[in-house]
């Protein structure tokens, strides 16, 4: 396997986690909208909405600084 490759998979799997990660906050901002309506409480829903904000955040930036890397190596 070369390095091309093996960096490649790395895009397309931190590529997996933004779109997994995406989809998670999507359902948590449904969830704290639901119990809002309902008017429950949200805090605990909220709390781990931020979290899941916060580790998609990561997981873009990664995304970004591989895309970035692996589309550098190739114009070299």
């Amino acid at each position: 396997m070369t390095l091309d490759v093996m960096k490649d998979e790395m895009v397309a799997l931190a590529r997996h986690h933004v779109t997994e990660g995406r989809a998670i906050v999507e359902r948590q901002r449904l969830r704290v909208q639901r119990l809002a309506s309902a008017g429950r409480s949200i805090e605990d829903a909220d709390r781990t909405l931020r979290l899941f904000e916060s580790a998609l955040a990561l997981f873009e930036r990664r995304l970004h600084d591989l895309a970035k890397g692996a589309d550098h190596e190739r114009r070299s």
